[in-house]
């Protein structure tokens, strides 16, 4: 999006499907998260409200992380969003970069960490597509 140029409308309810890209975690967590993704793909389902480059609403992505999240529209015109959210001693982080594909598809890159006891214990990479509903 260049100055002056339009911004892209984000606002709805979007769902698609993830591929686990890369992962960095202990022990077997790497694995087991693979062959989990391979058979029973993550599920993004993103619902967004805009007001200009402003994004805020819910990012559910492998039920239950249903996380709210905040964002902007960037000088590309892609989307990236962020939100945190706390699961029993665990706190889950997720980011995403959307990009428009067309007006009712978007690529998603979303990267997930998880922090047991204030360190880092999970970094997820996947990358797949939603598509507005």
């Amino acid at each position: 999006m260049r100055l002056g140029g339009v911004v892209p409308n984000y606002v709805g309810q979007w769902e698609g499907t993830a591929d686990l890209s890369d992962c960095h975690a202990y022990g077997p967590v790497c694995t087991r998260a693979s062959q989990g993704a391979h058979f029973f793909p993550p599920r993004i389902q993103l619902s967004l409200a805009q007001s200009g480059i402003s994004l805020s609403g819910i990012l559910t992505f492998s039920a239950p992380q249903r996380t709210e999240i905040e964002g902007t529209v960037t000088k590309d015109g892609g989307a990236v969003v962020f939100g945190s959210q706390p699961i029993l001693d665990t706190q889950f982080y997720v980011g995403g970069k959307f990009t428009v594909v067309s007006d009712n598809q978007l690529t998603a890159t979303i990267i997930t960490e998880t922090h047991l006891g204030g360190s880092l214990s999970s970094t997820f990479l996947y990358v797949g597509s939603v598509t507005r509903q």
